[in-house]
């Protein structure tokens, strides 16, 4: 036999088990993988190659616990391991041990701070220990290191979501999407934001309005309270309104949903009926079709069917919105067709939020011809009107916040109206 021959063979013999195990980790035949490497770690224990290679495939197979104990034999030899480290980390946060995973990050990111891998795994374990400030930390170090990574815009901008920064997580989103990153997941959470859910499964919210008038007419009391339970699709809330105005009460109950349909797109239905009513209508409906598109761009059409005794009324609308970093603006139009004529009034809305998107200031105004309640029965007429309001809700907790508002309504040959609301909401 040629001995250059004999000797090569042997040479590839001696590599073929590490070869194979390592080809098959990174063709996804974990199965295969392990077998390997506990092949090769029975004659060599110590190897880091074969040890190393069984914690990935161990970690890639569900098996975290197994795969923190190999790492853990690995750090006892060569404890300053960065990758090692990592891999522990990562292990270490799929069993939920965020406190151990952290500090096995910690590690690496402190003495390694060029290890963009590991900045994006501990943006991983803060967003899943629900700490999304630090992790947008974490994140914006890895973008640092990566700029042009999409994944690193991608990541930041699911913690900016969790911390209700929706502002900026546009904003991620539009970077990602410029640098390539991947179509499917920035569109999922795209639609996440248009409707805006709240952070927790559930809200209760009471709300209190006063209204006083610069003539001869009786103050107006308005109370709504409200339970509400969101999906991961929508959400479904129940309502209580009960109204004082011309010196007669008006008792309401009303749903009000929301339902996420196609990509960028959800609607509103909502119902309401009043029993005995005053000053209210019979019963009310409404539904609102929006859809996002471009950047940041949002249409809706509208239709409120609304059930007087002595008048029906069809009212349709069209609205247009913007969001602009932390402003949000919407433009809107009303449409009420009369048998010779149409009453069309027209409003805009200014929103900017504050810290999140639970926390922000709004204002209001709106001018037209609508028709208007004018007394008891109810009775109602064509007015021009001017109005505007102002709102603002905080939280002062994640679970406990308040509204406050003040509003002022002009209608021709009316009664000019002056008011003030507050209310308190919280979630669970």
């Amino acid at each position: 036999m040629n001995p250059l021959f004999f000797c090569v063979s042997l040479s590839m013999i001696g590599a073929s088990p590490i070869t194979d195990a390592n080809e098959a980790l990174s063709r996804g035949d974990y199965e295969t993988a392990i077998r390997e490497y506990r092949r090769i770690l029975e004659g060599e224990p110590k190897s880091y190659e074969g040890r190393f290679g069984l914690s990935r495939a161990l970690y890639y197979t569900g098996e975290h616990g197994e795969a923190v104990k190999v790492c853990s034999s690995i750090l006892q030899d060569t404890p300053s391991d960065a990758d090692t480290h990592l891999l522990r980390g990562r292990a270490l946060a799929a069993q939920g041990s965020y406190e151990d995973a952290e500090k096995d990050l910690l590690f690496v990111t402190e003495n390694y701070p060029k290890y963009g891998d590991a900045w994006s795994a501990l943006g991983d374990v803060y967003v899943w220990s629900k700490r999304p400030e630090r992790a947008v930390q974490a994140y914006t170090k890895r973008m640092e290191l990566e700029p042009d990574n999409p994944d690193a815009y991608l990541a930041r901008a699911k913690a900016y979501r969790e911390n209700r920064q929706f502002s900026l997580t546009r904003q991620d989103l539009a970077v990602a999407r410029s640098k390539g990153g991947d179509a499917d997941e920035i569109e999922r959470i795209s639609n996440g934001l248009n409707r805006a859910p709240d952070a927790l499964p559930w809200e209760f919210g009471v709300n209190y309005s006063y209204q006083s008038f610069s003539e001869d007419r009786a103050d107006w009391h308005e109370t709504t309270a409200y339970v509400q339970r969101t999906f991961s699709r929508g959400s479904l809330a129940v309502e209580s309104v009960r109204v004082r105005r011309f010196s007669s009460w008006d008792e309401a109950v009303a749903l009000d949903g929301y339902l996420d349909l196609w990509p960028s797109a959800y609607i509103n239905l909502r119902g309401q009926v009043t029993p005995e009513a005053d000053v209210l209508s019979d019963s009310e409906y409404a539904v609102e079709l929006f859809q996002g598109f471009g950047d940041g761009w949002e249409i809706s059409g509208r239709y409120n069917y609304r059930n007087y005794p002595d008048n029906n009324l069809d009212i349709y609308g069209i609205s247009l919105g913007k969001y602009l970093g932390d402003w949000y603006l919407r433009a809107r139009a009303s449409f009420l067709p009369e048998d010779d004529h149409t009453l069309d009034s027209y409003g805009l809305t200014v929103r900017r939020y504050l810290t999140t998107a639970d926390d922000f200031i709004e204002l209001n105004a709106g001018r037209g011809k609508e028709m208007v309640t004018i007394g008891a029965g109810p009775r109602i007429e064509t007015h021009r009107t001017y109005s505007f309001s102002c709102r603002l809700q905080k939280f002062v907790t994640p679970n406990w916040g308040f509204t406050l508002g003040v509003n002022y309504d002009d209608q021709e040959e009316l009664p000019v109206g002056r008011g003030v609301s507050a209310g308190i909401i919280t979630r669970w």
